[in-house]
């Protein structure tokens, strides 16, 4: 949704300053490893540890999308957009959530050699996920409009979190899984004072900063060059995106071959 909006808000004659705004929807993002030990150690043992937060916050989004769906799109150039980003930020804290359990069930589930490729694997389902979320709202939204768009995704997440439901969590015997949150922040902070983690931990902030920079108003760029809200939603879901879940396949197939350094160095 975050890939749509500044097309979308832009085509609402929603300013430029406000347009910038809602990047700070996505701060739970940043802020997840707070509460991402208590993700991890918390879970219901019978139903499975992570599906016990990857489910309900499934339905928590969907719930969003709906309340997303009921505001009048009219409203966004005031005080609708206050609503609009209120909506966003709680999504957004949910999304995290449910990406903190997913990863844990990665992780539980996959063997180390196969974690190079489920991660490439991973980060093309959330390239797909940009491109539901970005390139087909816009066509939707043209061609539905706004109220059956949201719905049209709510049912999606319904669709997909049912092999979720039906997948059977096998117990990790990880020692780490049955920590506690406290152990596990003094295991991070230890970890974050190995020699040379802050050089890395400097490489993990700043390298998307020029990508996020230019992507922010590209679109609302386009839609002031005449774009409509489709034109707009194929050109972002065209060559790029294509690229983009090309690269995350081949860069986990990749990794393993040649090393961490050398791919993050050459790539």
């Amino acid at each position: 949704m975050s890939q749509a909006l500044p097309a979308l808000l832009r085509s609402y004659d929603v300013s430029l300053e406000k347009i910038g705004l809602v990047s700070l929807v996505a701060v739970p993002w940043a802020m997840k490893f707070l509460w991402a030990p208590y993700v991890d150690h918390y879970g219901s043992t019978s139903f499975g540890r992570r599906k016990s937060w990857i489910i309900p916050m499934q339905v928590g989004f969907m719930v969003c999308l709906l309340l997303l769906g009921l505001l009048d799109p009219d409203s966004l150039n005031g005080s609708g957009f206050y609503w609009l980003l209120g909506i966003l930020f709680f999504s957004n804290l949910i999304a995290a959530t449910q990406d903190i359990a997913t990863d844990g069930l990665a992780v539980s589930s996959l063997g180390p050699r196969e974690r190079g490729l489920g991660n490439g694997v991973q980060v093309a389902g959330y390239r797909v996920g940009m491109l539901f979320g970005g390139a087909v709202i816009l066509i939707l939204l043209d061609r539905l409009g706004w109220l059956s768009t949201f719905v049209v995704l709510a049912l999606m997440i319904l669709v997909v979190s049912v092999p979720v439901w039906l997948f059977r969590e096998v117990s990790s015997g990880s020692n780490l899984t049955h920590d506690s949150p406290r152990n596990v922040f003094t295991l991070a902070l230890k970890f974050v004072r190995q020699p040379g983690m802050w050089a890395w931990v400097l490489v993990i902030v700043f390298y998307k900063v020029g990508d996020s920079f230019g992507s922010a108003m590209s679109k609302p760029l386009l839609i002031d060059l005449g774009y409509s809200l489709e034109q707009v939603g194929w050109i972002s879901g065209g060559v790029g995106m294509a690229a983009g879940i090309g690269g995350a396949l081949f860069g986990g197939w990749l990794v393993p071959r040649i090393g961490r350094v050398a791919a993050l160095v050459g790539f």
